[in-house]
């Protein structure tokens, strides 16, 4: 096992698509190359029990191609099988579980606040919140400024279109995404399998869910109307609101489709549109990737 990096060895474990989405696969995914391309070997495995992760992998933006992977239910036993003694162990799965962290271990926990469990995160030696805001913990990164977002979100904005990118993510209902399509002006949506920088770039509003998306549309002041599928990504939503770089409908519970449109509409002419959107490139510079895989790399 291994391609003749000299660096440290790193095994990533992740799960994702279906009702998890592709946050998981995708940022896991460009922590992946990145540390290929900084001369660590690395190994990724993913949830046995998830069918389709590895071809969801392989249409990340940043596959790395030249990677092994396999699917396991002890990655790190199985790891260790195959010939491949990791250095260090990044998890990125929604539900960590604590017999994963071995002792005398460099453990990294990379998830949302909600998903790591006080003895899950005992036993980490790092924690990589994805959240928009700090963290107070022993041992955390956390804020707009580690997010894990792809290289190209590093870049500056270009001027926008008139467009409407409608995109949402796993667990909402698909009458939100046909409802945006038929009543609003202009409207883009990603082809089945393709990413959605190119369409962020260029449009005014992202329609769509609270999830990593979300991050990446702000970073290139496209701004945020969104829905949540439960009440932990609404908070995050609630709290991001507050920052004044999205709009937050709350759970879909209590945003109906239509309502839905109609808040996209509103915000499309209204005068606070460009602060928004500048306030979203403020926050998030996307060079978080570089800063974690800097703190990965000296445990």
């Amino acid at each position: 096992m291994g391609h003749g990096h000299s660096g440290p060895t790193v095994l990533i474990h992740i799960s994702g698509g279906g009702n998890e989405g592709r946050g998981h696969i995708i940022r896991s995914s460009h922590l992946a190359n990145l540390l290929v391309s900084m001369g660590h070997n690395v190994l990724v495995s993913f949830a046995a029990s998830q069918e389709g992760l590895i071809p969801l992998w392989m249409r990340a933006p940043t596959y790395p191609i030249h990677m092994d992977v396999f699917r396991s239910q002890n990655p790190m036993k199985e790891a260790r099988a195959f010939g491949f003694k990791p250095d260090v162990f990044v998890l990125d799965v929604m539900w960590p579980r604590e017999d994963w962290l071995i002792a005398k271990r460099n453990a990294v926990i990379v998830g949302a606040g909600w998903s790591i469990t006080d003895k899950v995160a005992a036993g980490a030696d790092l924690l990589v919140y994805q959240t928009g805001w700090k963290v107070k913990h022993d041992r955390s990164v956390s804020g707009p400024e580690y997010l894990m977002l792809g290289p190209r979100y590093g870049q500056k904005p270009r001027q926008k279109s008139t467009s409407v990118l409608v995109s949402f993510g796993a667990g909402i209902p698909d009458i939100y995404a046909r409802s945006c399509c038929e009543h609003l002006p202009e409207v883009v949506w990603p082809e089945t399998g393709e990413m959605l920088y190119g369409l962020q770039v260029s449009s005014r509003i992202h329609a769509g869910s609270m999830g990593m998306s979300t991050y990446e549309s702000m970073s290139q002041g496209c701004v945020p109307i969104v829905v949540s599928r439960s009440t932990d990504h609404a908070d995050t939503a609630r709290k991001m609101a507050g920052l004044g770089c999205l709009v937050n409908c709350g759970v879909i519970a209590d945003c109906a489709p239509d309502a839905f449109v109609a808040v996209c509409r509103d915000l499309l002419v209204d005068d606070r549109l460009p602060i928004m959107a500048q306030a979203g490139v403020e926050l998030i510079d996307g060079k978080g990737l570089e800063r974690v895989a800097k703190h990965i790399v000296s445990l």
